[in-house]
């Protein structure tokens, strides 16, 4: 997933949708409100990267890897109907 553009909400005609912020629960199944959000229609997921943060907090690297293999995992999780983005444009899945 890259940067988002909007075309998800655009092109439907129902603009009811969820949005969600995510800091730490990345998988749909352990994240109650993202779950929810998912079974009441479209969602989009916003989680935010942070390398600068991560080399500041000195975060492992098997920590970090870990974080994005669940992204990753997350935006398949989450199928078309739905969207993992990053405001900022960084790759997501």
């Amino acid at each position: 997933m890259g940067s988002f553009n909007g075309e998800f909400l655009m092109n439907r005609a129902d603009t009811s949708v969820q949005l969600i912020w995510l800091r730490s629960d990345l998988r749909l199944q352990d994240n109650t409100a993202l779950s929810a959000a998912a079974a009441r229609g479209p969602t989009v997921a916003v989680y935010l990267l942070s390398p600068e943060q991560w080399l500041e907090h000195d975060d492992a690297p098997c920590k970090v890897d870990f974080w994005l293999r669940n992204l990753s995992e997350l935006s398949s999780a989450l199928g078309a109907e739905h969207s993992l983005v990053d405001p900022q444009g960084i790759s997501l899945g």
